[in-house]
């Protein structure tokens, strides 16, 4: 979404500061509510999107385990912002 609204190509892989970004580009071409959306989802997932940003950073780098219970949480959360983005991108189109 970055690249294809924006011409955006991240050069980071952190989802909170990935959405981050995104609410702010949305912000400065106007689209409050798109980035009220964006913003809501940091805000409510907060813990989960930590949760992912360091698992993706100990796969790469070390060794770190997660239970059944927190995978199961960060595959429900990323689904639900996949969702969320998907309709604000329809929406855009």
């Amino acid at each position: 979404m970055l690249y294809r609204f924006f011409a955006e190509i991240p050069r980071i892989h952190g989802s909170k500061t990935l959405l981050a970004r995104l609410r702010n580009l949305f912000m400065d071409a106007g689209r409050e509510n798109e980035a009220k959306v964006v913003g809501r989802l940091v805000s409510e997932y907060r813990d989960a999107l930590d949760i992912l940003e360091e698992s993706y950073i100990m796969a790469r780098y070390g060794e770190l385990s997660y239970g059944e219970k927190q995978g199961k949480l960060c595959v429900s959360v990323a689904k639900k912002i996949l969702e969320v983005l998907k309709n604000i991108e329809e929406g855009l189109a």
